[in-house]
């Protein structure tokens, strides 16, 4: 406990805490070097470069991913920088010709778009998964979507 800390203080705390830990669980089962994990991170830049993604094949799509995650956990890469996001663009052997115009023009009214499109139906936080009409938010649900996914019950 902490001296002069009401109910909902503690509350944050150890659920700050918690978070924490569930990070470095992550990160460590991923064989991931955790930078500093209290970071906040704008994180509009990087989903307007899965947005400029779309369409291009799964597997670059998730070796991006992969390693603007690998990057960002270390520390290494910041969320918003675009032009860092455009680096790691071709690094995977994704276009990044555009990307920039893309991020600053009609990227930002796209993500809107789409964004509101996800709120329509029930996605307003992540993870969140939309199975069967069901939308299920949270890490939690993965053993229940695999139940679902595979038709199999329990």
């Amino acid at each position: 406990p902490v001296a002069d800390e009401d109910r909902g203080a503690r509350h944050r705390r150890l659920r700050a805490e918690y978070q924490a830990r569930d990070l470095a669980r992550y990160a460590e089962a991923r064989g991931l070097e955790l930078g500093e994990a209290d970071r906040e991170a704008d994180s509009k830049p990087a989903a307007l470069a899965l947005l400029w993604l779309a369409g291009q094949p799964e597997s670059l799509v998730r070796s991006f991913v992969k390693r603007v995650f690998e990057q960002h956990f270390r520390g290494a890469l910041a969320l918003d920088d675009l032009e860092a996001l455009s680096r790691v663009l071709a690094e995977v052997g994704a276009p990044a010709a555009g990307f920039d115009s893309f991020a600053r023009e009609q990227g930002p009214a796209a993500l809107g778009a789409l964004r509101a499109a996800l709120v329509e139906v029930g996605v307003f936080d992540v993870p969140a998964y939309r199975l069967g009409g069901e939308v299920f938010i949270g890490r939690q649900h993965l053993p229940r979507s695999g139940e679902l996914l595979s038709g199999t019950p329990g």
